[in-house]
């Protein structure tokens, strides 16, 4: 029964076709129904009936047809996964019509039309020089019989120039691409299809070539034409394809902003699930990839996998190459099995199709499945993959193809022997550089002429790496000579590469990706330093990495007065910040995730023409204001002379932290001399710091088991010590210290490591432990050049008096769906904040924003006149969006945004302050990024321009804090420097305190970072002095009595 109904479907169509009266007509009728089939993509079904077409049309002599009927029934192979079957269909029709007598016009046009369907076959199934002969053959049949400006030879010249871009021959691809568009333009409306794919072809090889302003001109000239005629399929596509380069440049925030714009379209047009939607997915995915947020980018590939059946033969590419994105996803995860499972099945369905193998895709996932094996430390088993896909892009591809170069890169990595390693090295720089044909080894290439730069980059970072261990094991110095070469080398592409990278997030990741260069550098400069004159390159190696780390910090460091100081007018500063603050107000509400859909959708279309509308001000006035630009992209950091004068007090010493690949580097400097200790990067360090932490801020296990915690604490504590600051002994001496930390440091108080293990076994007191902060007094910087824009910073400073903050809490019933408001209803009272206010205020004259009056409004609309802002507060973070962290102030009624204070706000402010104590809670903790350390509302503060942070790593008691902070601002008032109050501050609070009230978690946590002069003259009238003695003695008296 199930066969039934077709059968008679059938028979009623066959009897409907034969009744017709000529051969001609009926065939005819069968080709309809075979285009139906094929534009509903039932390849089987159309088939059949192309083929009941076929002798009916030879039948009547109309060749044209029964040729061209050939090539559809091909074309369906070729949807259906069976290239192979296409190829063999496409052929003989070929040598059909090439075995006739002397065609008329038309069939000469009709065999051209073959050739180029069989270049599309070898094209699509990855086999690009076949496909470049096929198309060349049909160019060739063209010109018999049509002028050299008919559409066809413009579809031919985009065929070959889509060739060319695979193959990335860019000249040449660009050059084809721009004859094919003038002639389609001369034979067919600006908004056809055919037009808009040589656009984009063009767009794609600019992108390629990195001529990102083209690509992107290019690809908006489609979206036009798209817009103009509403074809809003093909606006989605010419918005994904933005994205992508957008993601090219490294502007990943606007790479996913595209993408969701081209998703919105596509699912209103196809539905949530549809797969035109891939590209979009695939944008997004790519974007979170780089981004390092992984977990982001499997879901966009998962929903790939979702929109794709695999049993659906047309799409099995598609399908596959969202497993390999899925692989490679798996891989950065460190899940190697989950990886290598997702490359199998993608290898599977590759080889139902080429089981010769013969395709780019399958040389990809070989590669892909070696780096896993190299990864889990089986570099031998890797090269047997990587030589493997070396063989597949040889069979496939030119000899200069970019695959062919990336494969002798893995090979050079993952060979053991160092004079095989050198070999692929050298060959991939003759690749990579055109001309370049080396006599031997210690010859390198201009590195301006590279084709890859950043296959260059590490090409010339390998080569360094390699010669470096032939002088380790050869001590013949002409090796370590040749390393530093390679290493300069490719640090010089680096800052170009940096210079251009554009976007923060792409200077991130750049900084994240290229974290090898600069270990090498540094180990380089570390083998140099023994020679005469050595130390000048180990300063050289640390402006080098003081350049990459503070790129980003630098530019996001107060904009407001970098916009003053660069020049630029105030109506232009007041659009720019207006357009800033009404999308930062826009991402707000939209992260907020309480609006229904259909809102949501308009917001994500207001929010992407806002934001380009943002991004347009910003580059014009990059553009319009050249002191603006060189203020907020400094081209050089300080040298090292220059910081050590200006950063460093006499008797201070720079201690810099640096981990990268398998060691942790210690740098450190003074104005006498500089060195560098490189340690094996202990596998234990994360936990170790971890512990430390848990250590410092579990007090319950020391209520419950003081002998214990109170020696597992010191035995952790002076651990560290012993790898942190042992090593660098003999340079500190009794200096104080400047620490520059890096990766999971930033999250502990070196203060509070021990020098010793004395105390073990003794009477639990962390009164009188030997702290590392008994010795000298110890403050932070984000980096050198971070501090020295602090300092510059300081001298700007024209605030008065001090603003603090003590608000109280009441439950918000609005929103509470909002993760803040969550947060925010948690949050515990502090009864010791106001205290803690009036014992600052009693050495500082100025405001205290107290109880329900302490609003977000009322701190914004002050916060800029004074000179000091002590926010006795708690403090929320987001770990996974920094910019959503807050500090939290007292709710009103009149706007349901009050009560929280978002970094993205604080950072927006424009202060006057030279100094901001943050007594809230964690108010130095956040996300640790590569290139800009620990993301914490200390940070926000920072960026907004005040120049020096007292901020804790930890909630702490408000009692005790109250009780750290007297003597604090006891020690500022009489015009002590900052790290010198700070210190002298925890060590009246231990001789004082009560054994159990010693214990670091309760004062240890406050970390001073930035600039450690003293509150500057004007701020605390030498009249006040005596009164805030009075004051705080009176105040006491009365705490006391209460209790």
């Amino acid at each position: 029964m199930r066969y039934l109904l077709p059968c008679l479907c059938f028979w009623w169509l066959a009897a409907g076709v034969t009744a017709q009266t000529t051969d001609g007509d009926a065939a005819g009728q069968w080709k309809k129904l075979g285009k139906e089939f094929q534009q509903k993509r039932q390849f089987d079904s159309s088939t059949y009936y192309l083929r009941m077409a076929l002798p009916l049309f030879k039948k009547a002599e109309k060749w044209d047809e029964y040729y061209w009927l050939q090539q559809d029934i091909a074309y369906n192979y070729l949807d259906q996964g069976q290239p192979e079957a296409g190829l063999r269909a496409v052929q003989a029709a070929v040598d059909d019509l090439e075995s006739r007598p002397p065609a008329d016009s038309q069939l000469t046009v009709v065999l051209g039309d073959l050739y180029r369907a069989k270049g599309v076959i070898y094209y699509e199934s990855g086999h690009y020089r076949e496909a470049k002969s096929a198309y060349e053959q049909g160019l060739e049949v063209y010109r018999r019989v049509l002028d050299e400006d008919n559409t066809r030879i413009g579809f031919t010249f985009n065929n070959l120039a889509n060739v060319c871009y695979r193959d990335f021959r860019i000249k040449e691809a660009i050059d084809l691409y721009e004859k094919a568009l003038a002639i389609k333009r001369k034979n067919l409306p600006a908004d056809h299809p055919s037009v808009l794919s040589s656009l984009s072809g063009l767009a794609n090889t600019y992108d390629l070539f990195g001529d990102f302003p083209k690509a992107l001109a290019y690809h908006r000239q489609c979206y036009e034409a798209a817009k103009a005629k509403n074809s809003r399929a093909d606006m989605a596509t010419a918005l994904g394809n933005m994205g992508l380069v957008y993601n090219h440049m490294g502007d990943f925030r606007s790479g996913l902003e595209y993408s969701e714009q081209s998703r919105l379209l596509t699912e209103a047009l196809f539905g949530s699930k549809a797969r035109q939607a891939a590209l979009s997915w695939q944008v997004s995915g790519n974007a979170h990839y780089q981004l390092g947020d992984f977990e982001a980018a499997l879901t966009c590939y998962q929903a790939i996998l979702d929109a794709y059946d695999p049993r659906e033969k047309g799409f099995f590419q598609e399908y596959a190459n969202a497993l390999i994105n899925v692989g490679m996803t798996w891989r950065e995860l460190k899940e190697f099995d989950k990886a290598v499972e997702a490359f199998k099945q993608a290898l599977a369905y590759f080889k139902r199709v080429y089981p010769d193998e013969n395709h780019v895709k399958i040389a990809e996932i070989y590669n892909n499945l070696g780096e896993c094996l190299y990864d889990t430390g089986k570099p031998v088993e890797a090269k047997v993959f990587y030589r493997h896909a070396l063989g597949i892009n040889r069979r496939m591809q030119a000899q200069d193809n970019v695959e062919i170069i990336r494969a002798c890169m893995r090979l050079a990595v993952a060979e053991p022997g160092l004079d095989s390693a050198l070999f692929f090295v050298q060959q991939v720089l003759e690749l990579t550089v055109p001309g370049f044909h080396p006599a031997g080894i210690q010859d390198n290439p201009d590195i301006t002429g590279a084709r890859w730069p950043d296959l260059l980059l590490q090409g010339l970072n390998q080569k360094a790496i390699l010669a470096r261990r032939k002088y380790q094991q050869s001590r013949d110095e002409s090796w370590l000579d040749l390393a530093e070469t390679a290493v300069r080398l490719s640090e010089k592409l680096a800052e170009a590469q940096l210079k251009n990278a554009g976007a923060d997030d792409s200077k991130i990741a750049f900084f994240a990706h290229t974290g090898s260069l600069y270990a090498e550098r540094l180990r380089i400069a570390g083998l140099l330093q023994k020679r005469p004159g050595g130390t000048a390159n180990l300063a050289d190696a640390w402006q080098t990495l003081e350049r990459a780390r503070s790129t980003v910090l630098l530019g996001k460091m107060n904009v407001r007065e970098l916009m003053q100081l660069g020049g630029v007018p105030e109506a232009d500063r007041d659009r720019y910040w207006s357009s800033s603050l009404k999308l930062a107000h826009l991402d707000q509400d939209l992260a907020d995730g309480l609006l229904p859909d259909s809102t949501v959708r308009k917001m994500k279309e207001e929010q992407f023409a806002l934001r380009q509308e943002n991004d347009r001000i910003r580059d014009q006035l990059l553009k319009d204001y050249p002191g603006y630009k060189s203020l907020q992209n400094p081209e050089d950091p300080p040298s090292m002379k220059t910081a050590v004068a200006k950063i460093l007090a006499p008797g201070e010493l720079l201690v810099e932290y640096l981990f990268r690949d398998t060691s942790l580097f210690i740098f450190t400097a003074d104005a006498s001399r500089q060195t560098l200790h490189e340690i094996p990067f202990p596998q234990q360090l994360e936990d170790e710091v971890a512990g430390f932490r848990k250590e410092l801020t579990d007090i319950s296990g020391f209520i419950n088991e003081p002998q214990k915690a109170f020696d597992a604490y010191i035995r952790r504590a002076y651990r560290l010590y012993a790898l942190l600051i042992a090593p660098i002994e003999e340079e500190a001496g009794n200096k104080n210290v400047l620490i520059i930390p890096d990766g999971v440091l930033h999250r502990i108080p070196f203060e509070v490591l021990v020098t010793d293990t004395s105390g073990l076994g003794q009477k639990p007191d962390f009164r009188e432990l030997p702290y590392f902060f008994r010795k000298r007094r110890v403050r932070y910087a984000a980096s050198a050049a971070v501090l020295l824009q602090q300092l510059d910073q300081s001298g700007r400073r024209r605030g008065r008096g001090v603003l603090a903050a003590a608000p109280v809490y009441r439950p918000l019933a609005a929103l509470e769906g909002i993760p803040a408001t969550r947060a925010y209803n948690k949050l515990q009272p502090l009864p010791g904040a106001a205290e803690e206010a009036r014992r600052v205020q009693a050495f500082f004259p100025g405001r205290i924003l107290e109880g329900a009056a302490c609003t977000e409004r009322a701190f914004r609309d002050q916060a800029g006149q004074y000179a000091i802002l002590h926010l006795a507060t708690h403090a929320v973070v987001d770990e996974a969006d920094p910019l959503r962290s807050f500090l939290a102030l007292a709710a009103a009624d009149d706007s349901l945004n009050e009560g929280y204070l978002y970094a993205w706000e604080l950072a927006n402010l424009d202060l006057s302050a030279q100094l901001a104590v943050l007594s809230a809670c964690s108010t130095g903790e956040g996300k640790l990024t590569e290139s800009e350390g620990l993301l914490s509302l200390g940070r926000a503060f920072t960026m907004a321009g005040v120049p020096s942070i007292v901020m804790s790593l930890w909630p702490v008691a408000d009692a005790t804090t109250s009780d750290l902070m007297t003597p604090f601002y006891q020690s500022l008032a009489r015009g002590k420097p900052k790290d010198e109050a700070l210190r002298a501050a925890k060590e009246q609070y231990l001789a004082s305190a009560d054994p159990l009230f010693a214990h670091p978690y309760y004062w240890a946590g406050f970390v001073l970072q930035g600039d450690p002069g003293p509150v500057k003259s004007g701020s605390a009238p030498a009249r006040w002095w005596w009164m805030g003695l009075i004051l705080v003695g009176v105040v006491g008296v009365v705490y006391w009595w209460r209790r």
